[in-house]
Order: C-alpha cells, then sequence, then structure tokens
C-alpha cells in the first residue's frame, strides 16, 4: 500500500510540475509588503498581494537555503533520535513510550527569479522503533509545488499545492507547524487524535489578483480539498471552495475589503453533504513599516443534511515581518472540516506563530494552536491545543544542529463513544546536512 501511495504521489508531483502551476495550498503566501528581490537572509521573498493578510514565508536556517530563489536545487538529510510520550487518561492510566530513530530526507528545486518563481519540493520522514512492534506503515510523504507569477503590477497569479500521506493520529515534523497560519483558511487544519488511519490528502489552492490601480485590488480565488483514509471509506471527504473579493486603500494607513465565499464539502460515501456560504467585510491598519493590524466579519450560511444555520463570522490578526523575522497571531470564529470527523464543525480557533532568524548562524520557531470545535448538529464540545517549538544552529556551512518539540492536547473525540482525553509528546534532537549550503552574509 505505502509503494502504491508513493507512485501516486511522485506522479501528481510530475504532473504539477509540467503545467506549472496546477491548483495548489500556500505553504508560502505573500505579505502584505512589496517584495523585495534577492534577500541574503531571508531568501525568496513573497510577492505582494493584499488578498493575503498574514505574512507565511520562514526565515529559519533552512527555509533560507531551501526557499532561496538563488539555489536552483538541492538536498538536504536530517537524522535524529526522538522520544514519544503518548497518555491516554483513563482507568487504569495507559502511557505508551517509544524511543526512536528517525530519517528525514528532502529534495528541493527553484526555477525563476524575478516575475516568476516555481518550486517544488518533497521529504520523506521515516521512523524506526527500537522497543515497538507492529505499529503500522508510520512513513510521511509530503510534497510542495508553487507558482508565482507576477507579468506586471496589474496583475499577480499564485498556485500551491501540498500532497501528503501520513497517519492522522501521529504529529508530523516535515509537514509541522509553518509560520503565519493563513487566517481565512475554510478548512481547518486541525487534527483528531483518535482518527489511527493512515490518510492520503491533497490540498490545493489558486488565486488571481488584478489591480487597476494602485489603490484597488479585486482578486479570485479556489482552492479544493481531498481526504482518503486507507481501511475505511465513510469518512472519504472531497472540499472545494472558491470566492472574490475587493480591497480598496482608503489612505496611507487604512484599507478596507469585501469578501464573498462559496463551500461544498461532501463525504465520497454520499453521508454528507454540507454547504458554506460566507458574506465578510472588514478593515485593515498600517501601525508601521513592519506591523499590521487585520480584522473582519460578517455572517454565513450552513446547510447540513436536514438542518440550516446562520452563525456569525469573525477573524482579526496582528503581524510583524522584517527581514529576519515573522511574527502573527490570529483568531478565527468560522465553519470549519476537522481532520478525522466527517462534518462541517463550528471552530474557534487561536494561533500564534514565530520564526526568528537570530543571527547567522542560529535560528528560532515557535508555533501554539487552539482549536474548539463543536458539530452544528451535536452540540458536543472538542478541545485540541497543538504546541512546537524548534531551534537550529549552524555548526559549519553544511551542517545544522536541530532540536524540537511538538505537544498534543485533545480532551475528547466527539464521534467516538467512551473517548478519553488524549496527551501527546514528541522530543528529537540530531544534524541536519544541507547542499547547497547556508549563506552567513
Amino acid at each position: 500500500m505505502a509503494a502504491k501511495i508513493s507512485l501516486c504521489i511522485l506522479t501528481q508531483l510530475i504532473f504539477l510540475i509540467s503545467l506549472q502551476g496546477g491548483p495548489i495550498l500556500a505553504q508560502d503566501g505573500p505579505s502584505g509588503e512589496p517584495a523585495q528581490e534577492d534577500q541574503a537572509i531571508s531568501g525568496q521573498q513573497p510577492i505582494s498581494d493584499a488578498a493575503y493578510q498574514m505574512p507565511t514565508s520562514g526565515r529559519s536556517l533552512k527555509d533560507s537555503v531551501v526557499m532561496n530563489s538563488r539555489n536552483k536545487a538541492g538536498f538536504s538529510l536530517g537524522l535524529f533520535g526522538l522520544y514519544d510520550r503518548t497518555i491516554l487518561e483513563s482507568e487504569p492510566v495507559s502511557d505508551t513510550d517509544t524511543r526512536e530513530m528517525l530519517v528525514l530526507p528532502t529534495v528541493f528545486i527553484n526555477l525563476g527569479r524575478r516575475k516568476t518563481q516555481f518550486h517544488v519540493d518533497y521529504s520523506l520522514e521515516q521512523r524506526f522503533f527500537s522497543d515497538a512492534t507492529n505499529l503500522g506503515d508510520l512513513t510521511f510523504h509530503t510534497g510542495n509545488v508553487s507558482f508565482v507569477s507576477m507579468p506586471n503590477r496589474h496583475w499577480t497569479f499564485i498556485a500551491t499545492d501540498e500532497v501528503r500521506s501520513a497517519p492522522s493520529d501521529l504529529l508530523s515534523l516535515s509537514g509541522g507547524f509553518s509560520p503565519g497560519l493563513p487566517i481565512e483558511n475554510p478548512i481547518g487544519p486541525g487534527i483528531s487524535g483518535y482518527s489511527y488511519e493512515r490518510v492520503f490528502m491533497n490540498r490545493g489552492a489558486a488565486q488571481l489578483n488584478y489591480s487597476p490601480d494602485r489603490k484597488t485590488s479585486i482578486g479570485f480565488q479556489g482552492n479544493s480539498q481531498v481526504f482518503r483514509y486507507e481501511t475505511s471509506g465513510v469518512n472519504d471527504t472531497d472540499a472545494f471552495n472558491v470566492g472574490t473579493n475587493f480591497e480598496r486603500k482608503l489612505s496611507r494607513r487604512y484599507d478596507m475589503n469585501i469578501d464573498f465565499m462559496y463551500g461544498r464539502y461532501e463525504t465520497a460515501s454520499g453521508v454528507r453533504q454540507d454547504e458554506l456560504k460566507r458574506l465578510s467585510g472588514g478593515l485593515g491598519y498600517q501601525i508601521s513599516k513592519k506591523w499590521r493590524l487585520f480584522g473582519n466579519g460578517g455572517v454565513e450560511w450552513v446547510d447540513t443534511p436536514g438542518h440550516s444555520y446562520i452563525p456569525s463570522y469573525f477573524s482579526a490578526a496582528i503581524g510583524r515581518t522584517t527581514d529576519l523575522s515573522i511574527f502573527s497571531i490570529s483568531y478565527t470564529k468560522a465553519a470549519q472540516y476537522q481532520l478525522g470527523t466527517p462534518q462541517l464543525n463550528n471552530t474557534h480557533t487561536i494561533s500564534l506563530s514565530i520564526d526568528q532568524r537570530l543571527t547567522s548562524k542560529s535560528s528560532l520557531t515557535l508555533g501554539a494552536y487552539y482549536y474548539r470545535t463543536e458539530p452544528y448538529a451535536e452540540h458536543v464540545l472538542q478541545n485540541t491545543f497543538i504546541s512546537g517549538a524548534g531551534f537550529k544552529y549552524l555548526l559549519f556551512r553544511y551542517i545544522m544542529a536541530s532540536i524540537s518539540g511538538n505537544y498534543e492536547y485533545q480532551d475528547r473525540a466527539f464521534n467516538l463513544d467512551n473517548s478519553v482525553p488524549l496527551k501527546r509528546l514528541e522530543i528529537y534532537a540530531g544534524i541536519e546536512i544541507i547542499l547547497p549550503g547556508v549563506s552567513r552574509h
């Protein structure tokens, strides 16, 4: 099964590369400031795009190589020792401690430079347990493709895609925390720790922006997400969203926007067919050259089998972007789909992320995400908290030392009877070899 999934992922990546811009999910979205070409530390800079309110491009040592348009191709290999502790708060208490060896190879390609940029990467995360057996296939496959074109100052096109095959109940290191969690993501990134199946996921998005003048921007966007479970197809899900937005700069510091989105979420078995329509508007405030504040509110129309709901929608975020760091904190109240569950949920999301280049030889990444999820029809709450931290230090130009940790808490699974709270802690440390090497300038 793993071989078939690997072949499927490879085939999709080759197909997307040949198209150079099929439907694609942004791992790296544009910031609210104009692009600065050829930054030595921050690598490939995001292109200006008013529709993305928070920055997402990384500043870490590894990102400065992988996402740098100067590096046309490269390779990295991570070798880690990993400690994994899982606690199910049942009677008697059930604890599982495992010690693992982890190998993480990554390959990447960057094409283009100024008006057009193309990036593709693939990583394989393989775990080797020293004291556990019969745990199934624990291999993570992750591939990312992004294409950005800005032929002139009026038009911008962005397309991204992420393909992943992984166990749904484990935290991934390669596909883990990214700085600047997008607040306008109608499909939530939340996971269910009680879904133990292997999942194939394909998440793609595309966006076209037109700016007739320096104060006005009109955007059209769409995204799709596919979830396929290995052993049970009941929760196999197809989701897509399309929308449009209008932005107008009111003054040097203020701008306003109006957005409309339509989404449809279906299980492949036909058990559920949910629809979502959203109308919202908001204001943005450029506090300073580097700081931005944004707020958006409106109404949603949620249609599920046999029921209709009209909940309110709200999102707010504040962020800071420099050549050396990215900081963002956001809150969103919206209808979202949560991996491991078969329906749309009323979700409150709070996220905090920091990606900081400390010195020419070190970088720090922090991320924390909280989800409060409630199905519209069942009124059963589920709380999920995920956090992570990572530190990298350049030993030599081609070798980095890394130490990181992830923590997950989930109080119960509303789609499983008699479920109990889950806690999971992962700590790993090791070295990463990267070619070409990290520039210290």
